[in-house]
Parts: structure tokens; C-alpha cells; sequence
């Protein structure tokens, strides 16, 4: 249990100073050597904990996402995992800019499907629940993929500021989600 704190407080250091850094520079111009220089480790020591500079930036995406997650429980209220995302995004836009500019789109949008997949599943199960229908397991699976597929690629235009207004962006998501899962439950569910 100590040496598990220590690993965490550990990397939590070299976070702390990649954040840092990347207030400085961009991220591909940031070095292990000055990431650990910064903070007073080593070279052997970030090397113990990760191995490159890219699974430190995913390491600390996902250390932020547990954090906002952990202070937005899990819900299966499309208006509330929509929230989350935007809170999400503005608690982290300066990072997820980096990732965008330095890995990509693609690559952003592989971190936050992970990440969102699970709301998005809880979501589509109580669509089910108030119908009074289920969905065959394969296809609650597809609807999850399109569905988080659909909501980070629109994380991803908030992201890049490419929505007029946030108020119409939650209405229009409810929206979509409300009617869409409905029809398509109502369509292809089997009774309980």
C-alpha cells in the first residue's frame, strides 16, 4: 500500500511538471530530461513508471477524466453525461488543445471514447428500462459504439470552439439522444 502511494504521489510529480512545461512550450518540444529536471527525479525513475512521454500525457488525461468523473457520478441521464463532457472540457481544453495539435484527432477521440462509452451505455439501458423493452446485447453494443462514436466527435467541435452556443448544443444532444433512442428501442426491443 505505501509503495502504491508513492508510485502515485511519484507520478502525480511528473504530471504536475509536464503541466507545467506544456505552459511554457508545446508538447513536442517537451524532453524527459526536462520533465524530471523540472521536478527533481530522474531519468530511471520516469523510465520505472512510464514509457515515453506520450504514456505520461495519456496517464495524466486519464488521472483528470477520473477526477471530473469522480465528482460527476456515472448517470444514466443524457442531459448529466452531456454536462460532464463540457465540464470536462473546460477543465481540461489546454490539454486536450495539445493532444489535438501534437497526436491528432484521432487519437483524442480513441482517449474520450473510452472514457465515455460507459454513460453513453447506461444511458441507452434506461431508454430500455422506461420503454419496457430490451435491446439484444450485440446490438445495445452497436448503439453504444454510434452513439459515443457521435459524442466525441461533437466533444471534439466544442473542443475547437466550433459550436455557436452551449445551451443549443445540450438541447440539440438531448434531442437526438431522446428521440433517436426511443424509435430504435421501440423498433428493435423484445419485451422484458
Amino acid at each position: 500500500m505505501k509503495h502504491e502511494m508513492q508510485s502515485q504521489a511519484t507520478k502525480q510529480a511528473l504530471v504536475d511538471s509536464l503541466k507545467q512545461l506544456l505552459t511554457k512550450k508545446s508538447f513536442s518540444k517537451i524532453t524527459v530530461t526536462e520533465i524530471v529536471e523540472n521536478c527533481g527525479y530522474n531519468r530511471k525513475t520516469f523510465y520505472y513508471h512510464f514509457e515515453d512521454i506520450y504514456s505520461l500525457l495519456r496517464w495524466m488525461l486519464e488521472q483528470d477524466l477520473l477526477s471530473v468523473v469522480d465528482s460527476n457520478e456515472l448517470t444514466s441521464d443524457p442531459e448529466k453525461v452531456i454536462r460532464f463532457a463540457l465540464s470536462y472540457i473546460k477543465q481540461n481544453r489546454q490539454l486536450l488543445t495539445c493532444v489535438i495539435t501534437e497526436l491528432g484527432h484521432d487519437e483524442l477521440r480513441n482517449f474520450l471514447y473510452d472514457d465515455f462509452a460507459a454513460p453513453i451505455r447506461m444511458v441507452i439501458q434506461k431508454a430500455e428500462s422506461e420503454i419496457g423493452l430490451t435491446l439484444d446485447d450485440a446490438y445495445r453494443e452497436y448503439l453504444t459504439s454510434f452513439y459515443t462514436s457521435g459524442m466525441t466527435g461533437m466533444i471534439i467541435r466544442v473542443l475547437l470552439r466550433k459550436i455557436s452556443s452551449e445551451d443549443e448544443f445540450i438541447e440539440d444532444m438531448i434531442t437526438t439522444f431522446h428521440v433517436s433512442l426511443t424509435a430504435l428501442v421501440q423498433a428493435r426491443g423484445h419485451r422484458m
